[in-house]
């Protein structure tokens, strides 16, 4: 699970890369533009899978205090 104290690192994570990811996908004057909308777009869906999986975790672990 995701301690905790990570949790504004993925925030800031998922929308800082989404952000690059969007200015690379639409930028045309520079020659890496691939690579760092490949590395934005690979962070920004690992980033919203460690939030979905801690709140999935959050969950069953609520879940389970409460049964």
């Amino acid at each position: 699970m995701l301690p905790r104290r990570y949790l504004p690192v993925a925030v800031v994570t998922a929308i800082a890369s989404y952000i690059v990811w969007s200015l690379a996908g639409g930028a045309s004057d520079f020659s890496g533009r691939e690579v760092v909308s490949l590395i934005a777009a690979s962070l920004f869906w690992l980033s919203l899978m460690a939030l979905a999986a801690y709140a999935v975790q959050a969950g069953v672990d609520r879940y389970r205090d409460h049964h």
